[in-house]
């Protein structure tokens, strides 16, 4: 089946998933045919890699035919290892030492033992690659890249650093819509950091559900304000809000607030080729009717 893959994409070019027949059925997540699984065994190994996108669709070459030949070395293990241990840290930007020993296991694809990680965690010091955090209120010793520490301590002076300014419209000037395994507020985060209690529920029970299958906070400025319950219903393109949640009722008087909810909304139609959108559940009837006039216009 490997020999089979690489022949395609050698002879015909970038290929994906679609342009494979396929020899048998399968049953996994990483996909339905035979030919699915080869082509992610491929790439996990490096053999070949992602050339372009269509919509979802990953399209596959040959390594060779993607990026220059030089870069094509094995790194070694005590090299993967140390970009893993940096790679654990850069996802969350702080984590606890205790927790990195732990989601280390998953960025090496292999369980380690807790001295083993130790060993890790000492190297990494050593290198002098991440350096310890004190965070006001936790007794846990946190840990942080070396290359962050200007931007932490911008961040402890209440500055924005140089290189965060947006290069779109930023969150005061337009609401954001969390995806729900968002790293800001998945996992309790939410909860810590904003006081904003969310729990994505589309494991729930329908009865069990308090706010919505697919409910997404909106980040507003530096906060979560509120959540939305949105469904697009592709018969008719019609963007549903079938329920919507404010965290403060006064919001609603502030007009600044209200034109980003209104740009927010009209972009994330937009990016769902949304034809129109159903505001009916959007209380109060102040904010509602704004929001149809503000919506409509942009759609």
């Amino acid at each position: 089946m490997i020999t089979q893959v690489l022949q395609a994409l050698q002879e015909r070019g970038p290929l994906s998933n679609r342009d494979f027949e396929g020899n048998k059925r399968v049953t996994s997540y990483r996909g339905r045919k035979d030919t699915a699984l080869a082509l992610f065994s491929l790439w996990l190994a490096g053999d070949i890699m992602i050339h372009h996108r269509k919509g979802f669709d990953r399209y596959y070459d040959l390594r060779e035919r993607v990026v220059p030949t030089e870069f094509g070395h094995t790194a070694s293990e005590e090299q993967a290892e140390s970009h893993f241990g940096r790679k654990t840290i850069a996802f969350l930007g702080l984590i606890a030492e205790n927790r990195w020993k732990t989601n280390l296991s998953d960025y090496l694809g292999r369980k380690i033992s807790p001295e083993q990680a130790q060993t890790l965690l000492f190297s990494q010091y050593e290198q002098k690659t991440i350096l310890p955090v004190s965070l006001e209120g936790s007794k846990q010793r946190w840990i942080a890249l070396a290359s962050d520490l200007p931007l932490i301590e911008a961040l402890a002076d209440g500055q924005i650093p140089s290189g965060w300014e947006p290069i779109g419209p930023s969150t005061g000037d337009e609401v954001t819509f969390l995806a729900p395994l968002e790293i800001v507020s998945a996992r309790g985060r939410a909860s810590k950091l904003f006081d904003f209690e969310y729990i994505w529920e589309v494991y729930k029970p329908v009865e069990k559900r308090r706010w919505g299958y697919y409910t997404l906070p909106i980040l507003y400025q530096d906060d979560l304000v509120a959540r939305i319950d949105p469904k697009l219903d592709r018969k008719t393109g019609t963007l549903q809000i079938k329920g919507f949640w404010l965290e403060d009722e006064t919001s609603v008087d502030d007009q600044d607030f209200v034109d980003a909810l209104a740009r927010g909304l009209a972009r994330f139609a937009s990016f769902v080729n949304a034809r129109q959108v159903d505001l009916s559940s959007i209380g109060p009837l102040k904010l509602r009717e704004q929001l149809q006039r503000q919506v409509g216009l942009s759609l």
